[in-house]
């Protein structure tokens, strides 16, 4: 697995969550090291639970930072036991238990 700021990136899977047992995408879209490098508006975490089958997956350090800068950049994530893309609503962040659902985006 890899990481792209391209946008375009012909690597990157679109869609909704996975309805079935998938492999990992080949690259996950992140911020630019500029736009992570400005702050995180949450805390950066590495870990997550999901609270349907109760595992716990780790990401990649670019993907943290991407979730703690922009909380609402990702709509899904990817369960490591049940092997597919899901809400995040079905996911808290370890070990504080906080749901993955950003709250409201602050207007810019």
């Amino acid at each position: 697995m890899s990481t792209t700021t391209d946008r375009d990136d012909p690597r990157l899977k679109r869609g909704p969550p996975d309805e079935t047992p998938t492999q990992m995408a080949d690259v996950y879209l992140v911020l630019s090291d500029g736009e992570r490098a400005k702050g995180y508006v949450q805390p950066y975490r590495e870990s997550y639970l999901h609270t349907t089958c109760g595992a716990v997956t780790r990401m990649a350090p670019a993907i943290a930072a991407t979730y703690a800068r922009d909380p609402w950049f990702y709509g899904a994530t990817w369960c490591c036991t049940c092997r597919m893309h899901r809400q995040l609503s079905e996911f808290v962040w370890e070990p504080d238990g906080t749901s993955m659902v950003p709250g409201p985006k602050p207007e810019e």
